[in-house]
């Protein structure tokens, strides 16, 4: 395979149980379990995906960072946002803290990367019944964060390569023009007051 043109760092930031980590290991590997496994501090992964941008197909290198999302890991996970350039924050539809703690992680990652960053919101779990956020709030938080917004299930794996797919567009169409391999000056969307709810 052609090597790839751009290589980003994503962070998936979001409450334990959430699904995180089985997210990266459905994307990377294709595969699902229902037994929950804690994140010990982080694992990562790497995928290469073909984006359609306006240098005609190009492809980027997404090396995806699963940051442990229990209190115990806090004091771990401020050295492993180091040179991230998108964030996927990841709540489950059925539980509504997840969703409610989505700010403290926005605030979280952008005070250890220096800076705003783009982000794909997940809803995670869509496959099951009892949801306890409306599909409006997640919108009205999506467009006050700046964010655009998928419904995902990894256990079907319903919208997970496009979770990966939407955050590296997002970072391909912000690049700065001269941005390709190795370069850490990846250009950055702007947001102000994000980390609020």
């Amino acid at each position: 395979m052609k090597e790839a043109a751009y290589i980003y760092k994503i962070c998936v930031i979001g409450n334990g149980g959430v699904g995180k980590t089985s997210a990266v290991k459905r994307y990377s590997k294709d595969v699902f379990s229902e037994d929950y496994q804690v994140t010990v501090g982080v694992q990562h992964s790497s995928q290469t995906i073909k984006i359609e941008g306006d240098e005609g197909p190009t492809l980027v290198k997404t090396i995806v960072w699963d940051l442990g999302g229990q209190d115990k890991f806090k004091f771990v996970r401020p050295m492993f946002y180091r040179a991230a350039r998108g964030l996927v924050l990841m709540f489950d539809i059925t539980d509504k803290k997840s969703f409610e703690d989505l700010p403290k992680w926005i605030q979280e990652a952008e005070s250890n990367i220096g800076h705003s960053v783009p982000i794909i919101l997940v809803a995670n779990k869509v496959d099951l019944d009892n949801h306890a956020i409306e599909i409006h709030e997640i919108e009205r938080y999506a467009e006050f964060i700046g964010a655009e917004y998928i419904l995902a299930s990894v256990k079907t794996g319903e919208n997970i390569d496009n979770v990966f797919v939407k955050i590296g567009e997002a970072l391909y169409n912000n690049r700065e023009p001269s941005t390709r391999t190795g370069s850490e000056n990846v250009s950055c969307i702007s947001t102000v007051g994000r980390a609020s709810i």
